[in-house]
């Protein structure tokens, strides 16, 4: 099991939605500390891409450092994106909670990524409860936040791993999740 599925394995499951849910007032924005920190990693990260392509430019002949490079690049380009998320978290959106089914927002955050799993060799097996789960959740929040366990799980997983998928609801205690990786 992969830290991303196990986070999201150990995760508390989301309670069911109330009757009412849509109406709820809007809450504050959950960190609103988090873009200021994702700005200043910013800097960082562009000097150490910058010195990393320079070096690429400068030793192109030799294999070992070419290979190297690539992987900060590499680990950059993730840093970068999580940057990204941290200042889209902090951001001062207003939550938005309603009724929604869960199993509905990963299936989105699916569709959308099939091209990541497909490009690193990867299978998903997928079960969902028989009744869809209601759920008081922002649907925008969720989707993001099942795309980043995704993209964590993806980044991890070998290739020609299968991942599995699995969510169930109950009427008394919401809806749980968990991905796992089942090896190469």
């Amino acid at each position: 099991m992969t830290d991303a599925s196990r986070k999201a394995h150990d995760a508390p499951p989301l309670l069911p939605s109330q009757p009412g849910d849509a109406a709820a007032p809007p809450a504050a924005a959950p960190a609103p500390g988090a873009a200021g920190i994702a700005n200043e990693l910013r800097n960082p990260l562009f000097a150490i891409s910058s010195a990393a392509q320079l070096l690429r430019f400068r030793a192109h002949d030799d294999p070992v450092v070419e290979r190297n490079i690539g992987r900060i690049l590499h680990e950059v380009d993730r840093m970068n994106a999580i940057v990204a998320e941290l200042a889209e978290y902090g951001a001062s959106h207003p939550l938005h909670l309603a009724p929604a089914d869960p199993d509905v927002v990963w299936d989105e955050v699916l569709k959308g990524n099939h091209a990541l799993l497909e490009g690193r060799g990867l299978a998903l097996d997928r079960s969902r409860p028989p009744r869809p789960a209601k759920v008081r959740a922002d649907v925008t929040l969720l989707a993001q936040a099942f795309a980043h366990i995704l993209r964590s799980a993806a980044d991890v997983a070998p290739s020609g791993t299968r991942l599995t998928l699995q969510s169930s609801a109950a009427p008394e205690k919401g809806w749980q999740c968990a991905l796992h990786d089942q090896g190469p």
